[in-house]
C-alpha cells in the first residue's frame, strides 16, 4: 500500500496496475481556488475491484469545489466504464468450463427425456420393500418414482436451467453483477443435480457424463464464488432490498426441509420398519439438504439481516439456485402424481408456493442490485 498526497492531504491508495500520472487530469480539474497543486499516484497490481473509484471519491469529498466535483464525477465515471469489464471478468477458466457444462448438460437431459420401449414391473428388493422398476429408456433400472422425479428435473434443466446458464454467462462476460450472481446460483443448481445423479441414479451409460458435470460444475461454482469482492459487494445493493422477507423465506425453507426430512428419518426408528429407500442404499438427498442446504439457508438469513457481505452473497446465490430447484421439485411432485406414485396434498401445495415466493424474491433482488456501487458522501 502506497501513499498519495493532494495539497497536504495524505491518504492510502489501492489503484490498479502500474503507474498513473494524474498531471493531465489535474490540469482538467484545476479550479480557480488552486486547490490541486500536484499529485502522482502509484497504482498497485494487487488491487481490489473499485478500489481506485473509492480513492477518487475520497479526494473528491475532501478537496473539491462544486465545479471540480462535476469534473471528478465525469472522470471517475469514464474510468469505471473503461475498466468494468476487465474487473468483472476475473476468471478466464470459466470461459471454457461453462460451455463444456452447457454441452454435457444438454446431452444428459435430452437422453434422460427420450422415451424407451419396455414395461415396468414390480419386485421386492433385498430390504423387503416393494418397488416398481421403470424398465425402459436411459433410466431402465431406476424405479418409476425415481424416474418421474429425474425426468421432471431433466425437463426443468433443459427448458430453464440451460437458458439461465447461457444468459447469465453472457451477462457475466459483459460485466454484469446480476449476471454473476445468477451464474453462481445456476451453477449451484447444476452441481446439486449431478451430485444426486452420481450417487442416486442407477448406473447407466451416461455415468461418466454425470461425473464430468459434477466435477466441472463444482470447480466452476468455486471460481464463480471467488470472483466476488466482499468488501464492495454490500454497496451494490439498494437500501430498498427486502432483507427481512428474503431472510424469512430462507428460514422457512430451512424449517420445512428439516421437518420433512427428519420426520421421514424418525419413521424408520420404529421396530421392524422398512425404510422407504426404493433402489438407493441411503437417504442421499436428505444428507445434502440437512447437511448443506438447511445450514446454508439459516446462515445466509442471519448474515443478511446483519447486512454482512457473506449474507448478501449467500442469500443471492441461494435464491438464484432455488429459482430453478423450486420449479423442478414442484414439477417432480406433479409428475409423480401423474404416473400414479402417492404424493400428499401438502407436497402438491407447498412446493409450488415456495417456488412462487422464491420467484418474487428473485425479482425484487434483481431490481435492487446495481452494477455500480453506492458511495457514501
Amino acid at each position: 500500500m502506497k501513499l498519495g498526497v493532494v495539497e497536504g492531504l495524505t491518504y492510502k491508495t489501492t489503484l490498479p496496475g502500474g503507474h498513473w500520472n494524474l498531471g493531465d487530469g489535474l490540469h482538467l480539474l484545476h479550479s480557480e481556488t488552486g486547490l490541486f497543486s500536484a499529485a502522482l499516484l502509484e497504482i498497485l497490481p494487487d488491487h481490489k475491484p473499485y478500489g481506485w473509484f473509492l480513492d477518487l471519491w475520497n479526494i473528491y469529498v475532501a478537496t473539491s469545489t462544486q465545479r471540480s466535483r462535476q469534473t471528478w464525477m465525469r472522470f471517475a465515471s469514464s474510468r469505471h466504464e473503461d475498466t468494468k469489464g476487465k474487473i468483472m471478468n476475473t476468471n478466464p477458466p470459466l470461459k471454457w468450463l461453462i460451455p463444456a457444462i452447457i454441452v454435457l448438460t444438454f446431452v444428459a437431459t435430452l437422453a434422460g427425456l427420450l422415451p424407451g420401449e419396455g414395461q415396468p414391473y414390480s419386485l421386492t428388493n433385498f430390504r423387503g420393500e416393494e418397488v416398481t422398476i421403470n424398465a425402459r429408456g436411459l433410466y431402465y433400472w431406476d424405479t418409476v418414482s425415481s424416474v418421474a422425479q429425474m425426468q421432471a428435473n431433466d425437463l426443468v434443466t433443459l427448458a430453464l436451467g440451460l437458458p439461465l446458464l447461457a444468459i447469465s454467462f453472457w451477462q457475466t462476460l459483459r460485466g454484469s453483477l446480476r449476471g454473476r450472481l445468477l451464474l453462481a446460483g445456476t451453477l449451484g443448481f447444476i452441481l446439486y443435480t449431478y451430485i444426486t445423479m452420481c450417487f442416486g441414479a442407477a448406473y447407466n451409460k451416461l455415468f461418466l457424463v454425470y461425473v464430468a458435470l459434477f466435477s466441472l460444475s463444482l470447480f466452476a461454482f468455486i471460481l464463480s464464488m471467488m470472483s466476488f469482492d466482499l468488501k464492495t459487494l454490500p454497496s451494490h445493493f439498494s437500501d430498498n432490498l427486502p432483507r427481512g422477507w428474503i431472510a424469512g423465506l430462507l428460514f422457512f425453507a430451512a424449517a420445512f426441509l428439516s421437518l420433512a426430512w427428519l420426520g421421514r428419518i424418525a419413521a424408520t426408528f420404529a421396530p421392524d420398519t422398512i425404510p422407504t429407500l426404493e433402489n438407493t442404499t441411503s437417504m442421499f438427498i436428505q444428507v445434502m439438504d440437512l447437511g448443506i442446504i438447511v445450514p446454508l439457508c439459516v446462515l445466509a438469513g442471519i448474515l443478511l439481516l446483519r447486512r454482512r457481505a457473506w449474507g448478501y452473497l449467500l442469500a443471492s446465490v441461494g435464491l438464484m439456485k432455488f429459482l430453478t430447484m423450486g420449479i423442478a421439485v414442484s414439477l417432480m411432485a406433479l409428475n409423480m402424481a401423474r404416473v400414479g406414485v402417492p404424493v400428499s396434498a401438502v407436497e402438491l401445495l407447498i412446493f409450488p408456493t415456495i417456488a412462487t415466493a422464491n420467484l418474487i424474491m428473485v425479482a425484487l433482488l434483481i431490481k435492487n442490485i446495481k452494477d455500480t456501487p453506492t458511495i457514501a458522501n
